[in-house]
């Protein structure tokens, strides 16, 4: 029986548990310093009223977070170990507890909301799709439309041409905004990408990564061409009731063990040959494993490496973890939920307040719960529950002097922070023209447990991902013997800090330690999200471009090639076939009696250049391997223009 212990008991660390406590051969233990588990996705219940961190949604392309639901009972009593490691039936799994949604509801102070589709699932449906894009281009005229839309066009192109395993090395390096040039871009252009990725993903496009936003942006779109998954999906109730609990019940009937408080909560690693001799608790216990699992937040996980002392001479991935720049690597995404003795009159789904100061995106989560968590809300006068999360805390996105609102990073009481919320949904309205809240029908209010305004302490900060920092994060297993990594940080799949890059970095974990301890058990899936997801033209275009890499020596010449080539359209096509004939036919025109006979050109300088060639022929007999024949070297140049021929025909 192999032993393990798992520090940190949230999605990350549970997944493991989840996917070790259905094999056999395991004896699993977790340790979770909280009384709830779940981590950020835990559910926080005060005087009956259920907050959140944020609110949960579950897009399409959620493939590790997916399966997991459907490997929970929903009643616990029902736990069996196949199944857990199968699935149960959808009504009998946790997976029912999700409701599909199909758009979103974007607001504007001085326009009625717009209603977005997500992803378009039929031909019928990319219309209104594409209408949600009006924001890229809002306040253009028609030509500067055009010329936003071909440059950014372009530089999707480059992108979406690259192979997934190759985006890393050629983009990570750049920021969304530096990707995109976006300092040539109009301005309404660039404010745009101030505030519309932060509310996706957490990260700006000047401080986020282009290769982590861009894939991300793809996989979004994947039901489009995958018609069997669902657009997007939200909880129908509280995340720690109808997910959570039944997940933790599910894990004890398995056989998983829980240790909480002071036993739960790592202070210090201690490693001696090269292994793992035992894991110092707050406690003063010292738990010692054969396997022991880091699940832990990357602030949390920070810190036990420098307090453990843990350096380049134990492996190469701690040194990066201990110098992590916290301040630049996380950002702040909190959830405020607001408690109406009203209904909210807009559609289940999401929320977005596209010119908030504060970046706010919310759902309306009563209108999706069903009627189990509806009803003791509506017996204590709560009629609507607005989930909000709060995204721009250190800046103004919109470059006010001073800003219009207070910085949330000033405020030191939540009653203040919920006060600057609701003033500013309380400027936006309905189709109707009524206003969307009114600062009188909130009875009551919570804000994130885990961040203090005072102190500006977040103890759930949101990891980021800045460009460059890709390569420095750590794989799932670590170079220390017995030691493996298990959270959003670690390199892995989804490369978002989101349930399912936590969900993603479990499954890897687990899949390394069953590799070790239990080959002969089944394995653990992993799915390389981008490989799968991608459409299959998609593969076919980027088999082109990287043929047209190698034509030209450097993924920068062929940037540059496809740069020009596409920007004059069919005419440099034309001019390429043509190139590509002409040294064949001036080739040709050498093979004449040592003299050259090429059309238009004067006899003398025919005469000169067959002199000229002459003496190419003796250099080259008393050089062969330096003077090359201009027959060959004419030869060498039109196979290279050829393949770069076949390789943009691939491409176009």
């Amino acid at each position: 029986m192999t032993t393990v212990r798992i520090f940190g008991g949230g999605i990350a660390g549970l997944t493991v548990a989840h996917e070790l406590a259905c094999r056999e051969g395991f004896e699993v233990i977790v340790h979770e310093p909280r009384a709830d588990f779940g981590g950020k996705a835990r559910s926080q219940f005060h005087g009956g009223l259920p907050g959140e961190h944020g609110f949960r949604f579950f897009p399409g392309w959620y493939l590790h977070v997916t399966d997991v639901l459907r490997r929970i009972p929903r009643d616990a009593a029902a736990t069996q170990r196949e199944r857990s490691l199968r699935g149960y039936p959808e009504a009998e799994s946790v997976v029912s507890r999700l409701r599909e949604v199909r758009s979103t509801l974007t607001f504007n102070r001085d326009q009625a909301p717009q209603s977005v589709l997500q992803i378009p699932k039929s031909i019928g449906e990319i219309g209104e799709f594409l209408q949600g894009f009006q924001w890229l281009v809002e306040g253009l005229d028609a030509s500067q439309r055009l010329q936003v839309l071909q440059h950014i066009g372009l530089k999707l192109f480059l992108f979406y041409s690259t192979p997934p395993w190759l985006r890393a090395a050629r983009f990570d390096q750049l920021s969304l905004a530096e990707f995109l040039g976006a300092e040539s871009l109009p301005k309404a252009v660039q404010q745009s990408l101030k505030t519309v990725p932060r509310a996706l993903v957490a990260m700006d496009a000047d401080g986020g990564s282009a290769h982590t936003f861009l894939n991300a942006s793809l996989l979004n779109l994947a039901p489009a061409w995958r018609h069997e998954l669902p657009r997007d999906r939200i909880l129908r109730g509280p995340t720690s009731r109808t997910w959570i609990e039944p997940w933790v019940a599910s894990l004890r009937a398995l056989g998983v063990r829980f240790e909480q408080g002071d036993a739960g909560q790592a202070e210090r690693l201690i490693v001696e040959n090269g292994q793992v001799a035992a894991v110092v608790a707050r406690s003063g216990a010292r738990w010692q494993a054969d396997v022991t699992v880091l699940a832990l937040p990357v602030g949390p996980l920070q810190k036990l490496v420098r307090d453990s002392a843990l350096s380049a001479a134990q492996g190469e991935e701690f040194a990066p973890i201990a110098q992590l720049d916290l301040a630049r690597q996380t950002s702040e995404m909190v959830g405020l939920q607001l408690f109406l003795d009203q209904p909210l009159t807009t559609q289940p789904g999401h929320l977005f307040f596209a010119d908030s100061q504060y970046g706010l995106t919310a759902i309306s989560q009563l209108e999706v719960w069903d009627d189990e968590f509806v009803q003791p809300l509506a017996e204590r006068g709560v009629r609507g529950l607005l989930s909000i999360d709060i995204t721009q805390w250190r800046s103004d996105p919109f470059g006010g002097h001073p800003p219009r609102f207070k910085l949330p990073i000033e405020i030191e009481t939540g009653d203040e922070l919920r006060a600057l919320v609701v003033k500013q949904v309380s400027e936006y309205r309905l189709a109707s023209g009524a206003p969307l809240l009114q600062e009188a029908s909130v009875v009551a209010h919570h804000v994130d447990d885990d961040i203090d305004l005072a102190s500006e302490e977040n103890r759930s900060a949101l990891l980021v991902h800045p460009p460059g920092t890709w390569s420095r994060r750590p794989p799932a297993k670590s170079s220390v013997a017995g030691l493996f990594f298990a959270s959003d940080f670690v390199k892995n799949p989804a490369d978002l800090a989101t349930m399912e890059g936590a969900c993603s970095a479990g499954k890897l974990a687990a899949r390394a330690i069953v590799e070790l301890h239990a080959p002969a058990a089944p394995e653990v899936r992993v799915h390389e999200l981008l490989e799968e997801l991608e459409p299959p033209w998609l593969r076919e275009q980027q088999h082109g471009f990287e043929a047209l890499v190698q034509a030209l020596g450097s993924f920068e010449r062929a940037s540059r090639a496809v740069d020009l080539l596409l920007d004059a359209g069919d005419e440099t096509f034309e001019a390429l076939r043509a190139l590509e004939r002409a040294p064949e036919r001036l080739a040709e025109s050498f093979r004449v009696a040592g003299l050259v006979r090429l059309p238009g050109v004067s006899l003398l300088s025919q005469l000169q250049h067959g002199i000229s060639k002459l003496g190419a022929r003796v250099l080259r007999r008393l050089a062969p391997s330096t003077y090359r024949s201009p027959e060959t070297d004419l030869e060498r140049v039109s196979k290279r223009l050829r393949r770069v021929s076949a390789a943009l025909a691939a491409i176009r």
